[in-house]
C-alpha cells in the first residue's frame, strides 16, 4: 500500500520555519502580502499531472505587480488554467496580447508557460534560465493521467482517440508503446508521450544529470513542504492560492496500488533520483529531521 498523508506541518494550513533558512516563510491569507521572490527568468518544466497548481505559486513570484489580481478561485472553487495562463504566457497571452510589463523579465519567452512543453536544449543548457519541475511517483502520475482522459501529450491525438478505446486498466495503459517514461524524456528534451523516442539507457543518463542541475525540485506528494522550500530558497511568502488545489483527481485509489515500479522503471528512477534532491535541499535549508525523514520512496 502507499503512505498516507504526510504529518500536518508538512501541509498547506500549517505554521512552519524553517529553522536555519536566511529567508523564513510566512502563511499570508491573501495575495497582497509583501511579495520578495527573487527567482527570475524561470522555465517552468510541467509535466503532465505532476501538479498545474504549482503555477500560481510561481507567478506569484514572477509577477509581482500584478500576481495580487490573481483570484484565489473561481465562484465554484477551482480555477481553469487558462486564469493562470493569462498572467505569463509568453510571448503572447490566448487573446493574442502582449504579456503584461508586470512580468517582464518573470519568465523565460522561449518556452511557454501554457503547455506540456519540453524544454529547448537552448533553455535547459542557458545559465540564465532558472528551470524549476515537479516530480511525481509515476504509478500516481500513470494512474491520474489514465483516469483523466487517458493523457498522451506528444502522440498523433487521432491516432490516440483510435487506438485506446479498448483500454480499461491503468496497466494496460502503463504497457502502451509510448506513454511510460515521461517525465524521463520531458527532462531529456522529448515530448511526454512518444513512440518515435523510446527511453534508452543514455536518455535516462541524460535526464538524471539534469535533474542535479534543476534551479528547483519539487514532489507532488509533499505540497506543503514543496511550497515552503520553494520560498525558502527564492524568498517571498506563502499565500492562500499556494494551497488551493485547481485539477483535484477523483480516481479510485486502487488505480495507484495496482501500479508496480516495473511499470515505468525509467522514470521510477528519475523518481528517485527527485526524492534525493529533494531532501539533501531540505537538509540544506534548515528543514527539521522530522520533515527530511517524512520523505520517502514507497516502492
Amino acid at each position: 500500500l502507499l503512505p498516507s498523508l504526510p504529518p500536518s506541518w508538512a501541509q498547506g494550513g500549517a505554521s512552519f520555519h524553517p529553522r536555519s533558512s536566511h529567508h523564513p516563510v510566512h502563511h499570508e491569507t491573501t495575495a497582497h502580502a509583501n511579495n520578495s521572490c527573487r527567482l527570475r527568468n524561470i522555465a517552468w518544466l510541467h509535466m503532465p499531472k505532476t501538479g498545474t497548481s504549482f503555477g500560481r505559486t510561481l507567478i506569484h513570484c514572477a509577477c509581482p505587480a500584478s500576481s495580487h489580481k490573481l483570484p484565489v478561485h473561481d465562484s465554484q472553487g477551482r480555477e481553469p488554467f487558462s486564469l493562470i495562463s493569462q498572467w505569463a504566457h509568453p510571448p503572447w497571452n490566448r487573446r493574442g496580447e502582449r504579456p503584461r510589463e508586470a512580468c517582464e523579465g518573470g519568465f523565460d519567452p522561449r518556452h511557454s508557460l501554457l503547455f506540456h512543453e519540453p524544454l529547448p536544449a537552448e533553455v535547459i543548457q542557458d545559465p540564465s534560465s532558472r528551470v524549476v519541475a515537479l516530480f511525481r511517483d509515476p504509478r500516481h502520475r500513470l494512474a491520474s493521467s489514465f483516469h483523466y482522459r487517458k493523457l498522451a501529450y506528444g502522440l498523433n491525438q487521432t491516432e490516440w482517440l483510435e487506438r485506446q478505446g479498448g483500454m480499461r486498466t491503468a496497466e494496460e495503459y502503463a504497457a502502451f508503446p509510448g506513454i511510460a517514461g515521461c517525465q524521463t524524456r520531458m527532462l531529456a528534451g522529448y515530448p511526454c508521450a512518444s513512440e518515435r523516442h523510446p527511453v534508452t539507457s543514455a536518455m535516462l543518463e541524460l535526464s538524471l544529470s539534469r535533474m542535479q542541475n534543476l534551479t528547483f525540485v519539487g514532489l507532488t506528494a509533499h505540497w506543503g513542504l514543496t511550497i515552503r522550500l520553494f520560498h525558502a530558497m527564492f524568498g517571498g511568502e506563502c499565500w492562500e492560492g499556494s494551497w488551493t488545489h485547481l485539477r483535484r483527481g477523483d480516481y479510485d485509489p486502487s488505480l495507484s496500488s495496482a501500479l508496480r515500479p516495473e511499470d515505468d522503471p525509467h522514470d521510477w528512477e528519475v523518481w528517485k533520483a527527485a526524492v534525493k534532491v529533494f531532501k539533501r535541499r531540505l537538509k540544506e535549508f534548515g528543514f527539521p529531521d522530522e520533515a527530511v525523514r517524512a520523505v520517502r520512496v514507497w516502492g
